[in-house]
């Protein structure tokens, strides 16, 4: 499957769980890249849609999933987690190093810097803030906004 049907799939058509093959498979990675976190009588190991997701959105840029899912991402993405444009002033070292760091990667300069921006230290927010900007507390949790639900939908 290319990226855009594998994205398209685990976000348009979302399963509770998923076997360690169906899991990998997000990746061209059969059974190798998921620890089992639940068994299931019938189904053997399962991994938690959310487990999938959440190494989607970590191992790809956002705005790669976002094309991906098209006029969908409206949909399935908290709206706080979309992409926005922005132009921003960096001294040109850092621009060059992130450039470099892209290309090893396979990404575009932009979306490196982005993944950096919104890694761990940007999804620590004050207690208040959903108060001022309402979804944002959905946004940085994605896809764990809400325990009881297991899939969306």
């Amino acid at each position: 499957m290319m990226f855009t049907e594998r994205v398209r799939k685990l976000f348009l058509q979302p399963k509770r769980t998923y076997t360690l093959d169906e899991a990998g498979a997000f990746f061209d990675m059969p059974g190798t890249r998921f620890d089992d976190e639940r068994f299931e009588p019938e189904r053997g190991p399962a991994v938690a849609w959310r487990e999938i997701v959440l190494e989607m959105l970590t191992s790809h840029p956002l705005r790669m999933i976002e094309e991906a899912l098209g006029d969908e991402a409206d949909r399935v993405l908290p709206p706080l987690l979309r992409t926005v444009e922005v132009t921003i002033r960096v001294p040109q070292c850092d621009l060059l190093v992130a450039g470099y760091m892209a290309r090893m990667l396979g990404w575009k300069a932009d979306d490196l810097i982005a993944d950096l921006l919104s890694g761990e230290g940007g999804r620590l927010l004050p207690k208040d803030l959903e108060f001022d900007y309402p979804g944002i507390s959905a946004a940085t949790r994605f896809p764990y906004e809400d325990e009881d639900d297991e899939v969306p939908g």
